[in-house]
């Protein structure tokens, strides 16, 4: 009989506690519902998905340009595949005269293509011009 009312003692204490710890967990899952600082992180976490977005757009419409950049860069530098001295042996000094010309017409595009990549990089991403 003893035994039995120590048994009992023991399981209302046990009983107590384990309402105490449900009634502690209850009051922080209302707190955890009601914290402004939740409200906060879940607006934080929804501005970093809307950035990480952002930031994958951009990334194609910089992969696409670059694609049409080295597009443009190729059909720049693709011409005649005729050699310089074999030009410069066939031709009159009119047509070398035209030619220099034209090949600094090219030159000067591909100056204008670097620049709009610098720049471009510049804008975006400084640090991949930086000397390490």
């Amino acid at each position: 009989m003893e035994k039995l009312k120590e048994e009992i003692a023991f399981t209302r204490e046990h009983l107590l506690s384990l309402q105490k710890e449900k009634n502690d967990l209850e009051e922080e899952l209302v707190f955890l519902k009601t914290d402004p600082n939740s409200a906060r992180l879940k607006a934080c976490v929804d501005d970093l998905k809307h950035e990480n977005d952002q930031l994958k757009n951009t990334n194609e419409e910089l992969s696409v340009q670059l694609r049409q950049n080295i597009t443009d860069a190729r059909s720049l530098m693709c011409g005649d595949d005729r050699s310089i001295a074999q030009e410069l042996s066939d031709a009159t000094k009119d047509e070398v005269i035209e030619a220099l010309k034209k090949q600094e017409m090219i030159n000067e595009q591909l100056r204008d293509y670097l620049d709009k990549i610098i720049l471009s990089v510049l804008e975006r991403d400084p640090e991949i011009l930086e000397i390490k």
